[in-house]
């Protein structure tokens, strides 16, 4: 049973790990973050379920083990764990209100009552949609690039959207900064003072050379 109930936490371990991986990265926004944890507790529902039957397919070690054993699989440690697991997530990761979401991504398909609180929002959103050129836009951009081309015409439904898009929804991009200021500032220049350095290292955009070399 010990070497069960192990077999599950590698496979378990594994899950959270490929999960955390996938919320890391510079592009990364609360909409994709929120969207990857409901996926990963749909997952640990199914999990629950499928260990009730004992089917152990998407746990594939502890599956191993049970064929190449006579041992009984430990079926009440491994849902309470999974419970568990699944409350944790819940207390860290509360529910969003997520309506706006779909404005965000899809202004063209979204409901336009989801803005009921907000009539200038909602007649902008009403005008967005049927803006050809901005249609042309949207296909061609990602929705950062959009919204901040769209906020001209549309400035109060933009900054909503923007607002939403800059949140910060990891330490990722906190995380990297350090792991530069760790290899800026060694030893041999540990009175250096970080500020333009690391601004070069972390910026995504490039130096305009010829307005440089001109200055």
């Amino acid at each position: 049973v010990w070497v069960g109930n192990l077999c599950y936490l590698t496979d378990i371990f594994e899950k959270l790990n490929i999960l955390n991986r996938s919320l890391q990265g510079h592009d990364a926004n609360i909409m994709v973050m929120h969207d990857k944890l409901r996926a990963f507790e749909a997952t640990l529902d199914l999990l629950i379920e499928k260990t009730k039957q004992r089917r152990y397919r998407l746990l594939p070690r502890l599956a191993q083990y049970l064929e190449s054993t006579e041992e009984v699989d430990n079926i009440p440690f491994i849902v309470e764990h999974l419970q568990s697991l699944k409350a944790e997530f819940n207390k860290y990761f509360p529910e969003l209100g997520t309506d706006e979401f779909d404005v965000v991504r899809n202004p063209f398909e979204a409901v336009v009552n989801v803005l009921e609180n907000d009539d200038q929002a909602q007649e902008e959103l009403v005008r967005l949609r049927e803006d050809s050129a901005a249609k042309m836009v949207f296909t061609t951009r990602n929705i950062s690039d959009f919204w901040i081309a769209m906020k001209p015409e549309y400035k109060i439904l933009s900054d909503r959207a923007i607002r939403l898009l800059m949140a910060f929804p990891s330490t990722y991009q906190c995380e990297s900064a350090f792991s530069v200021m760790v290899t800026l500032k060694s030893k041999s220049r540990n009175r250096l003072n970080l500020q333009h350095d690391i601004r070069v290292c972390l910026a995504k955009t490039g130096p305009n050379i010829d307005l440089l070399v001109s200055n």
